[in-house]
């Protein structure tokens, strides 16, 4: 939709349904980043006023309690303290849970300060985390992570040379021995 400025006067705006679906979306992530976590649009309406003027836009919605984090629990984490992890995923007790920063810091932050960064960025590859949010009473969310971790993939670049070094030297005999073949039958 198109927001009011004051150069715009002499422009009306058009509605477009397009940015009326984006705007929904937008509006639903706002209520989920304030700790809405049950926030839903259960109905909307768009109808031109009795002017002919204006659209006339109705959301019926469900905003539901503001949760707040009461617990953070962490299983599987051989490689880490709980306390590294909880540092990195940035809720406390008590804090509003807000489900954008929770994703980003699990698992894709900008700053690369997000828990999975720190398995990746130490060799663990292959390494799996599932979250469970559990809701407890009215407002609150217990989180429990549970980890999954494979062998730490370790390939230095010494033995990277060497393993291409070693292809090179397989490569090149076979051909020495294809050539000795071509050689010993003509």
């Amino acid at each position: 939709t198109v927001q009011d400025a004051w150069w715009r006067f002499w422009s009306s705006a058009n509605f477009k349904k397009e940015d009326f679906v984006e705007d929904k979306k937008l509006l639903t992530t706002f209520y989920q980043k304030n700790g809405y976590r049950d926030f839903e649009i259960l109905s909307d309406s768009v109808k031109l006023s009795d002017d002919k003027k204006f659209m006339d836009i109705n959301l019926n919605v469900f905003e539901g309690p503001q949760y707040k984090i009461r617990n953070i629990e962490w299983s599987g984490n051989t490689v880490y303290p709980s306390a590294i992890l909880t540092e990195r995923i940035g809720f406390q007790k008590g804090d509003i849970y807000n489900l954008e920063l929770f994703n980003q810091n699990l698992s894709g932050n900008q700053a690369q300060t997000d828990v999975a960064s720190l398995y990746l960025d130490n060799g663990y590859l292959t390494y799996r985390q599932e979250a469970t949010e559990n809701k407890i009473g009215e407002d609150s969310i217990d989180i429990a992570f549970i980890f999954l971790l494979n062998l730490e993939a370790d390939i230095t670049a010494r033995e990277l040379k060497r393993k291409i070094n070693l292809y090179a030297l397989l490569k090149k005999d076979k051909i020495q021995k294809m050539s000795n073949l071509c050689h010993s039958t003509a």
